[in-house]
């Protein structure tokens, strides 16, 4: 196993899922995605991760690791986008194709980017992790249903840092292998880390999912006090265990809120109804562990 030195790659796609097994096509196709401005805060958000890991001298192979939450990302980035664009059941389109075998060659040829994605994030899923992960999954996906149904700060509080922690296991699991060996005490600070995510995203977004109707509790000044004290304390509490962090964290959450300028295909209209907000953005209700 490779000691975090290495540079990271400048291809999206490098020698893990170079090689016969994935299809040149969609290697192509994920390339040109991948290398979409639209989506440069999600593909900085790897580099991030590794310096993470970089911090705490955990050896591993930095460029599996890389490739691997790239593609996890990208992943978050793509089905974010379609939500947005008002694209219908696409959290059920993501299991079917997570279930499915790897797509043939005229498949991928008129696929839709949404897909491409999904197929390139099943080249990184190994067969033991591939429950897990779908688990996790399937919790996050639970969780934005819970929290968009919350009617008070608290409850809602609560399922962000349960969707924070979620989205940052499967993080951990899809890296998993190519950590020099199993760490659970890492997996668990990436879960903290995930929740305060999580919980800064709201801070910065909760005031736009009040005006778009998208909460079902009051947004007043109160309840708005109450998510940035929930918030600062989550991260005094990570820092605590982790202050060298801190210089992380702060990038991050500059990096979250310049991303809150770029523009989106088109937002769930206000009338849109609760039960049709469930299934609202994967960008906005998952969180980036760094």
């Amino acid at each position: 196993m490779a000691l975090a030195q290495h540079p990271l790659p400048d291809s999206a796609v490098s020698s893990e899922t170079s090689s016969s097994s994935v299809n040149p096509e969609l290697a192509r196709r994920y390339q040109k995605i991948a290398d979409n401005s639209h989506y440069s805060h999600f593909t900085r958000i790897p580099a991030r991760i590794v310096r993470f890991l970089d911090s705490f001298h955990i050896e591993f192979d930095r460029e599996a690791v890389h490739e691997r939450l790239l593609a996890h990302y990208l992943f978050i980035a793509l089905v974010d986008d379609a939500i947005d664009s008002g694209e219908a059941d696409v959290a059920q389109t993501v299991f079917d194709r997570l279930s499915r075998v790897a797509c043939s060659v005229n498949e991928i040829s008129s696929a839709s980017d949404v897909a491409i994605v999904i197929e390139m994030l099943k080249c990184h899923i190994e067969d033991d992790s591939r429950m897990p992960i779908v688990r996790a999954l399937r919790r996050a996906h639970r969780e934005v249903v819970r929290e968009r149904a919350a009617t008070s700060v608290g409850t809602y509080i609560g399922h962000r840092k349960a969707l924070g922690r979620a989205t940052a296991r499967q993080s951990y699991l899809l890296i998993q292998s190519a950590l020099s060996e199993p760490n659970q005490s890492l997996c668990r600070l990436m879960e903290e880390i995930g929740a305060v995510g999580c919980l800064v995203d709201s801070v910065i977004d909760i005031c736009e999912d009040h005006r778009l109707g998208l909460l079902n509790f009051d947004l007043t000044a109160v309840n708005y006090g109450k998510l940035c004290f929930s918030t600062g304390i989550t991260g005094v509490r990570v820092l605590v265990k982790a202050p060298s962090l801190v210089f992380l964290l702060a990038e991050a959450i500059l990096d979250n809120v310049k991303d809150r300028g770029r523009s989106r295909p088109s937002l769930i209209p206000q009338a849109a109804s609760s039960r049709q907000s469930t299934a609202q953005s994967f960008r906005d209700n998952v969180a980036h562990p760094l």
